[in-house]
């Protein structure tokens, strides 16, 4: 059952094996699952609360996947309508 659902979701992606783009984006989305940690960890330590410390790194970890996808896994492509 498992092995059938990890190749549906291949299948989805668009092929078997990670490659090209694909490949920068999953590099850059476990590093901002990296960033997202350590900011966490860092704003916990220091002694703010999960409430609010919580959403600062989701928004942090999320400013830098969105900058660093646009650069590296689309190559400057994703530009913004006027």
């Amino acid at each position: 059952m498992t092995i059938a659902c990890l190749r549906g979701l291949l299948s989805l992606g668009g092929g078997a094996g990670i490659t090209g783009h694909r490949h920068r984006f999953w590099i850059v989305g476990v590093l901002g699952m990296l960033v997202d940690l350590l900011i966490f960890r860092v704003l916990v330590f220091r002694g703010l609360r999960t409430r609010v410390g919580s959403p600062v790194e989701f928004l942090a970890a999320t400013v830098f996947n969105y900058s660093f996808n646009a650069r590296l896994s689309f190559g400057g492509q994703c530009k913004t309508r006027a």
